[in-house]
């Protein structure tokens, strides 16, 4: 029985728990429908959210599946909402196919939800056929072993009920219960590769070539899953070896960047180099293509030191000697050049809050606490510094590096200059852009991220603290705040 088998599927993977809430996607094809209809038999119906995302590329049929899915969520009892996404402007401004704009604004649009609805978790309808399709889409398109093990149970937020169904499976569930659904046009337009291997391409391999074609792909994408477990694990302990944690906020240095040493990386096997290059393009929020890499290593086996490799949202990656430099020297944005020349930054701060500089990929959050709460902050990383507040007052300033300015650093004995400070903690000076100083008038008091003026360190008599955090701003949730 399919509800039991899915029931199992979602408890031996760990999908979904008695009192979790979760988002559905639900399209109104069959597979979504049944999806809603299952989940909401597993769960309390209220714990339910499904939701319809226009894509706006079929106007013609969208009244009629949103009609659909509000009448399925209605039936199981579920909450019903619905979203418009802009496809086409999408996919013009970022120069990508409309199948990878509707990918990408699709899942931002379910994640927005899930914080909404504080759901756990994002369920979505794919099936084993889905599976055997990515397969022969990926390899069409050239993929590595990650890519041809196929989707997981869980990728993140995301929960995949059906994996192991097919979708024959879930029509004869909806036509033995007698629920409507809509059949997508879209699906029969051949202009998508991922139509021609569902119309074309499978057919004809099952007909000429293997009638088991679909059970024959499922099973050596299990083969490559677990080769590709094998080989992470490898990757991940060669990353260490490097100092690196997979972790970004571990890894990168103050100015957001990671570097890693040449001749350690040049030991490990051309197949390891080739998932570390991915892995460390990861953690700075980069997901190059075979040919990328493949630039990426000839660059660092045959270039000479200072060669670039220009990666996408503005990610350079330079040979340096001894060394390999991951980095946005102008920011996260799209850009030509080398990025080299400064970043300017200047910017009033009128009391305390929340400031996002877009430009550069950081927010900083100011607040005004009492010492004795201190330590429910924690460990107090390397983010944040603490400043007595009392000779503070607002506004303050944040400014770009201006040459010849000063400061004493904590512990130091005597003033520094803050380009000779930088110096000292390795930061580049085309990186230099990404470390402003923090101004009471004209006095530095601090370089947010990395160090404060010694007079204004924290001692007994000091009666409050001004608290500055200095980060990246995390891709899938940027904040609400004042946009500098």
């Amino acid at each position: 029985m399919l509800l039991h088998r899915v029931s199992q599927f979602i408890d031996r993977n760990r999908l979904l728990y008695p009192k979790d809430s979760v988002i559905i996607g639900v399209s109104g094809g069959p597979d979504s429908i049944a999806l809603l209809h299952i989940l909401a038999h597993i769960l309390p119906a209220p714990a339910c959210i499904a939701v319809y995302i226009d894509h706006g590329l079929r106007p013609h049929e969208t009244d009629r599946e949103i009609a659909v899915a509000r009448a399925a969520a209605e039936q199981v009892g579920a909450v019903f909402h619905t979203e418009t996404i802009p496809v086409a402007e999408y996919a013009v401004a970022e120069g990508c196919s409309l199948e990878e704009a509707a990918r990408i604004l699709r899942y931002r649009a379910l994640e927005g939800l899930r914080g909404r609805y504080r759901a756990k978790t994002i369920a979505v309808a794919h099936t084993a056929d889905d599976q055997v399709e990515e397969f022969f889409v990926r390899l069409c398109r050239g993929s590595g072993l990650k890519g041809l093990s196929g989707m997981n149970a869980r990728n993140g937020t995301i929960i995949r009920p059906f994996l192991l169904e097919k979708k024959q499976t879930l029509l004869h569930y909806l036509e033995q219960r007698h629920l409507p659904f809509c059949l997508d046009s879209s699906n029969q337009d051949r202009r998508f590769l991922r139509n021609r291997v569902r119309l074309d391409l499978l057919p004809a391999l099952e007909d000429h070539y293997n009638p088991a074609i679909r059970q024959t792909v499922l099973q050596t994408m299990d083969i490559l899953r677990e080769e590709d477990d094998l080989l992470d694990s490898l990757t991940d302990k060669a990353l260490s070896t490097l100092g690196q944690t997979g972790d970004q906020a571990e890894t990168a240095s103050p100015s957001g960047q990671i570097e890693i040493p040449l001749d350690l990386f040049a030991t490990e096997h051309p197949a390891l180099q080739r998932r570390m290059l991915e892995k460390i393009c990861w953690q700075v929020d980069c997901r190059p293509g075979f040919r990328q890499i493949d630039q990426i290593l000839y660059v660092l086996q045959k270039g000479e030191n200072g060669s670039e490799m220009h990666l996408q949202g503005g990610l350079r990656v330079r040979k340096m000697p001894g060394k390999i430099l991951f980095s946005y020297p102008a920011g996260r944005s799209r850009f030509r050049g080398s990025g080299h020349s400064p970043v300017a930054i200047d910017a009033s701060l009128p009391g305390p809050g929340i400031y996002t500089f877009s430009g550069i990929g950081k927010i900083l959050s100011i607040r005004l606490e009492n010492p004795a709460v201190l330590p429910q902050f924690g460990d107090k990383k390397k983010e944040t510094l603490y400043l007595d507040a009392r000779e503070i007052t607002f506004p303050l300033q944040l400014r770009s590096v201006s040459p010849g300015q000063r400061f004493r650093p904590f512990g130091a004995q005597g003033s520094k200059k803050v380009n000779r400070f930088l110096t000292d903690r390795k930061i580049a000076a085309h990186e230099r852009g990404l470390s402003p100083v923090l101004l009471l008038g004209e006095r530095v008091i601090a370089l947010p991220g990395l160090e404060i003026d010694h007079d204004f360190r924290l001692t007994s008599s000091c009666r409050s603290v001004l608290v500055v955090d200095w980060r990246q701003i995390p891709p899938e949730d940027l904040p609400a705040s004042t946009d500098l």
